[in-house]
């Protein structure tokens, strides 16, 4: 799966879980999620919703800093699943 094809199923997954202030498609990849009304329940839903669909797993450790955004989310699973990761 190529970083575009995580990036898109990622907005996907949002676009099924959040309710924010733009649709998910129209959101730039590097704004920051909670900034755009999502709380500490929805990173729960999108967290799961990630490891079932990508098959990774989230070490407690890491939620914080790769949830920020699309583009932190993306990145992060494309490096769990040893995919190619735009520079």
């Amino acid at each position: 799966m190529e970083y575009r094809d995580i990036e898109s199923k990622v907005r996907e997954l949002l676009a099924g879980i959040l309710e924010l202030e733009l649709p998910v498609e129209e959101i730039d990849s590097s704004q920051n999620l909670f900034s755009l009304g999502m709380d500490s329940m929805d990173c729960i839903k999108v967290i799961v919703a990630v490891e079932e669909s990508f098959e990774i797993h989230f070490p407690d450790e890491d939620l914080v800093e790769n949830f920020e955004s699309i583009r932190s989310l993306v990145h992060y699973i494309a490096e769990r699943r040893n995919e190619t990761v735009p520079g």
